[in-house]
């Protein structure tokens, strides 16, 4: 028994449905999803001014932005927003606390971090009772997936439950609150698998959630030593899913896959109905798709503002992401978008001698806890060793480098060997991406 777990699990199941508007979001959904287009146009356009105002009345930034831009925030139609300058994550970490809400003290917020897979994560402040609306939006795609309240999901993401050196004893922890099996995807390699897919079944788990690219991976080696997993669903986030890796999981698994998009920053969301198409939820943000150039014909930008977290909203934010939208409609009888296809997400792997494999989002997780650190890249040039690059901005201290080697070599196992070194460039794709894992294997 995992006491950290079970306590986090304890808190995490009052913060999420029974401290703030949950069970009134979660009704709320229920009854738009299947509301008229003009409807929902309602919805978005009352959402977005009321944000608006808020932002002006209380956050520095966007008052001296709407000043600047001589923009009034009680808008009559939604296209008025693109009166604003598209925000960067360069423009976010330059306002610093001047983006943060005066109405939201710290003490009434939490803190989230970007995933950070280009090596530059946010901290993100949440008022609460966004932290349940968020919570109310995560479960509608766990409904769209068959899934209910009561069903048991398997986790294999970033979350930390034991030392990544120990290969004794439980690899995973059962949360009995939120009902919710944590594998460590740490150990993540054919030495552990049997224990993670006895402990599935031990549980009676359900569903499977978590990085598609991990998710692929349990799959291919439950194949490979004939582990019998079968499951109502897999939700899949966080990475790029690709057509053979969905087609791995499924066969496997004998579920369908609903993969679907969002981000820390809480702005934007995309999920998959039970008729397998993606769709854009226009009750969570304002999604604008701003087209791409020539060579990437039928790509638009994500553009996004999200309506729920006011402690830190983030308006006509770049994501960073492209997606090709569909010219199909759905038989699931829904208003909203279809997409086709969600790019942007893909990366290499950081691989051991012992076959673990760990991908740019869980990489990016470890990164990212550390302080003053401008951007991160991680050059594995042997199996047993890599060499973490770093830029730090001008507050750095040795006390900072010190926590981020410790955080490092905490998260990976001591048969990888890590060098560290400072930097003014990291490596950059043909294209200009930064990617946070470069292999030379």
């Amino acid at each position: 028994m995992n006491f950290n777990v079970i306590t986090k699990g304890a808190v995490n199941l009052a913060l999420k449905r029974y401290m703030g508007p949950f069970w009134f979001r979660r009704r709320w959904l229920n009854k738009t999803q299947y509301l008229p287009k003009e409807q929902l146009e309602q919805i978005q356009l009352e959402c977005l001014r009321k944000l608006l105002v808020h932002s002006y009345k209380t956050i520095p930034f966007y008052h001296d932005l709407m000043n600047q831009y001589h923009f009034n925030p009680e808008i009559k139609d939604v296209k008025e927003i693109e009166k604003l300058p598209i925000l960067t994550k360069k423009n976010i970490l330059e306002a610093g606390e001047k983006i943060l809400s005066s109405k939201y003290p710290k003490f009434t917020s939490s803190i989230g971090l970007t995933g950070g897979t280009t090596g530059t994560p946010l901290r993100i402040q949440r008022n609460f009772s966004s932290v349940e609306t968020e919570h109310a939006f995560v479960r509608r795609q766990w409904d769209w997936a068959g899934l209910s309240l009561k069903d048991r999901t398997a986790f294999l993401s970033g979350r930390r439950i034991i030392s990544p050196d120990q290969e004794t004893g439980k690899l995973y922890a059962y949360d009995p609150f939120m009902k919710e099996l944590i594998l460590s995807n740490y150990h993540l390699c054919p030495q552990n698998v049997r224990q993670f897919a006895e402990a599935i079944i031990k549980y009676k788990v359900s569903s499977i959630a978590g990085y598609p690219s991990s998710i692929f991976y349990f799959a291919q080696i439950c194949e490979d030593l004939g582990c019998q997993v079968k499951l109502k669903a897999a939700l899949t986030t966080s990475e790029t899913l690709a057509d053979y890796m969905r087609a791995t999981i499924e066969r496997v698994f004998g579920c369908k896959v609903f993969d679907f998009y969002g981000a820390a920053e809480r702005v934007c969301y995309i999920f998959t109905c039970e008729h397998g198409n993606y769709h854009i939820l226009p009750e969570y943000g304002l999604t604008e798709l701003i087209p791409q150039s020539d060579h990437m014909a039928g790509s638009y930008k994500i553009i996004a503002t999200g309506f729920w977290n006011w402690a830190m909203p983030l308006i006509r934010y770049d994501t960073g992401d492209v997606l090709e939208l569909s010219d199909k409609s759905c038989s699931c009888g829904r208003n909203f978008q279809t997409v086709k296809r969600i790019n942007g997400r893909t990366g290499t792997f950081i691989q051991t001698p012992s076959g673990k494999k760990y991908s740019p989002t869980l990489m990016a997780r470890v990164s990212k806890m550390s302080h003053n650190i401008l951007q991160v890249q991680i050059i594995q040039d042997r199996i047993d060793h890599i060499l973490v690059t770093y830029i730090p901005n001008s507050k750095f201290t040795q006390d900072d480098l010190k926590e981020f080697q410790k955080n490092m070599r905490d998260y990976l196992p001591s048969e990888l060997s890590i060098d560290f070194k400072e930097t003014d460039s990291v490596i950059k794709t043909e294209s200009g991406k930064t990617n946070l894992i470069v292999s030379q294997l």
